[in-house]
């Protein structure tokens, strides 16, 4: 092994040498620095590389040939006391250890975005240039497997180290390669790594080639073959190649320098290319180009152009439109322009400008509009105060008269015309007009289809409100009332409970047996109908009624824990104006209509009293409840 490194040593030298000769006289005179890695003594002076355990510090260090080595390692986020902080033991191996150890080595990879290595830099940190190194793949189980070597200047252990280095292909060599490197001049530290495949796999290194500094013996040391910058040999700092200045302090020349010839001193083109500038150049502010006077440069003595000048074509002399330039926003004038006065405005004649041939148009002038011809209103300016007669106006002859029709599409009236009041439409008296001597129809007159002799429902319009009767209708007598035997005088009235008066003084009655409400005649005590059928809009066990203020009858319905709302004349079902349960509604039977205009309804079932929106029906609250 020893022998091997030698003769590898000896040739890495020889090519080293051979590309120093064909390198820049900078690259010529700078100095080479070699980490070998043999034997290396370990220091316990760490450069504290990372924070917070994830670029970790091994104190595992060594110079050589005045480069600092140190080894590192890139670790998930697990504590370093971990048996899974895989590289918490990167580190190196020298002389003493067995054969394949005896140069420094990488640990192989055992979770992905895992790196260990090591980094290098002068140990006074002065900037230096990677040119190469070897390296040679080794595993205990056959071949190794290996993607690149990758390098970094930098390293944030937050980040994914492959997103931050740069990779460098291998050759899977089981014999040293050297690896010549690019794009790493001039810095101050690089970190070399490599991706591994196995955990038992192995990179070996050797021959870490920097290039440091420059000679200050020497003047050509840093010559770039630029004349155009002043070149400095820095020591171990390197070179420096500072841009020269050509500035002749002459606004009016463009200062360059040329790498081969030197600087030069060109004078400016001031020309704009604009054919309304005047360009000369000012030899502290540079190019003038000062604008001429199109109004006196371009100027023809023509009152009917506009002198204007082009930035191509210099002067031009374009006549105006005098229906556009000579407006004097008057449509009632003729614009025109003279050569010598200018603009001209003169006045129309409406009669005749403006005439448009017809006998109902008033001709004349707007200042703003132009020529009118405004449409005479036959009905003002042809009235002959016939008021059976309507204007006209005939485009030829002019104005004219017509009778009007005084028919107002109206079968039910008389139509005429007085001459002073115009038309008259007088209604008939259906009564009269329209009588067919039946006593049981009803006669009315359509304004469509005129007289109308409708038999009427002599059950509604002969009733008596006696429940006892038959009400019918004699064509010659008219209505006949005839007495019923049997009669059921109470309307089957089962259970009755709560009763209020309606608004045509008649008594209702809550029949609870029955689920309906029975209508009487307030002053006889005769039936007169069930105003709510039996079971209408839902009704089950009626326990208490009100009538409302706008005339309608609110039933509350017992067995079904709402109340609901029937049209105060017809008894015809309208809502449910509380809902089953509202506000927690159980058994409902009194209810009655607060100064509020509120219902309140007693809760049998939850010995409440409820108040609800008199005129939504929605719950508002629980108005009385029972004590704890």
């Amino acid at each position: 092994m020893g022998n091997e490194r030698m003769i590898h040593r000896t040739l890495h030298h020889l090519m080293i040498a051979g590309l120093l000769v064909t390198l820049t006289p900078l690259v010529a005179k700078a100095e080479i620095r070699i980490v070998t890695m043999t034997d290396p003594q370990i220091v316990n002076v760490s450069r504290k590389v990372g924070v917070g355990g994830r670029l970790l510090e091994t104190n595992e260090n060594f110079v050589e040939d005045t480069i600092w080595v140190e080894a590192w390692g890139l670790q998930l986020d697990v504590p370093e006391t971990s048996q899974d902080a895989e590289f918490r033991t990167a580190h190196f191996h020298n002389a003493s250890s067995p054969d394949w150890h005896t140069i420094q080595h990488g640990h192989g990879v055992n979770f992905v975005g895992d790196f260990q290595g090591f980094f290098v830099e002068m140990e006074d940190g002065s900037p230096f240039s990677l040119r190469s190194l070897d390296y040679r793949l080794l595993n205990t189980g056959g071949l190794a497997l290996t993607s690149d070597i990758r390098l970094s200047t930098f390293v944030d252990p937050l980040l994914p180290y492959e997103d931050q280095s740069t990779p460098f292909p291998v050759v899977s060599d089981p014999a040293f390669q050297t690896l010549n490197i690019t794009g790493f001049d001039n810095v101050t530290r690089v970190y070399i790594s490599s991706v591994l495949g196995p955990i038992q796999d192995r990179m070996l290194w050797d021959n870490i080639v920097l290039e440091v500094g420059c000679d200050l013996a020497d003047p050509l040391a840093c010559d770039d073959m630029n004349v155009c910058t002043t070149d400095v040999c820095n020591g171990g700092l390197g070179c420096s190649n500072t841009p020269i200045s050509c500035d002749d302090g002459d606004a009016c020349t463009v200062d360059a320098c040329d790498p081969i010839l030197g600087c030069s001193n060109t004078p400016v083109n001031c020309n704009d290319n604009n054919a309304c500038t005047a360009d000369s150049c000012d030899s502290l502010t540079g190019c003038v180009n000062a604008p001429l006077d199109p109004a006196v440069d371009c100027d023809d003595a023509n009152a009917c152009t506009v002198d204007t000048c082009d930035a191509i074509l210099g002067c031009t002399n374009t006549a105006i439109d005098p229906a556009v330039t000579c407006d004097d926003a008057n449509a009632c004038t003729t614009d025109a322009c003279d050569a010598a006065l200018g603009c001209t405005n003169i006045a129309i004649d409406p009669a005749v400008d403006c005439d448009d041939a017809n006998a109902c148009t008033t001709d004349a002038c707007d200042a703003i509009l132009g020529c009118t011809n405004t449409t005479i209103d036959p009905a003002v300016d042809c009235d002959n105060g016939d008021a059976c007669t309507v204007g006209a106006c005939d485009t030829l002859t002019g104005c004219f008269q017509t009778a009007i029709s005084c028919d107002d599409a109206n079968a039910c009236t008389t139509d005429s015309c007085d001459p002073v009041t115009g038309c008259l439409n007088v209604a008939v008296d259906p009564a009269v007009a329209c009588d067919d001597a039946d006593l049981c129809t009803d006669d009315t007159c359509d304004p469509v289809n005129g007289c109308t002799n409708t038999a009427f429902d002599a059950a509604v319009t002969c009733d008596d409100a006696n429940a006892c009767t038959a009400d019918t209708c004699d064509a010659l007598i008219g209505c006949v009332n005839t007495a019923v035997i049997p009669c059921n005088p109470n309307g089957d009235m089962t259970a009755p409970d709560a009763l209020a008066f309606g608004p045509n003084g008649d008594l209702y009655v809550a029949s609870v047996g029955t689920h309906e409400v029975l209508q009487y005649d307030g002053l006889t005590g005769l039936f007169v109908t069930a105003f709510v059928p039996s079971g209408g809009g839902g009704l089950v066990t009626p326990g208490g009624l009100v009538f409302g203020a706008g005339g309608d009858l609110y039933v509350s319905s017992t067995g079904t824990d709402e109340v609901i709302r029937y049209d105060g004349t017809t008894g015809a079902f309208v809502s449910a104006f509380v809902s089953a349960g509202s506000g927690g509604l159980v058994a409902p039977s009194g209810l009655t209509f607060g100064a509020n205009g509120d219902l309140y309804v007693t809760s049998s079932g939850t010995n409440e009293i409820m108040q609800y929106d008199g005129t939504t029906g929605a719950f508002v609250i629980a108005f009385v409840t029972p004590t704890p």
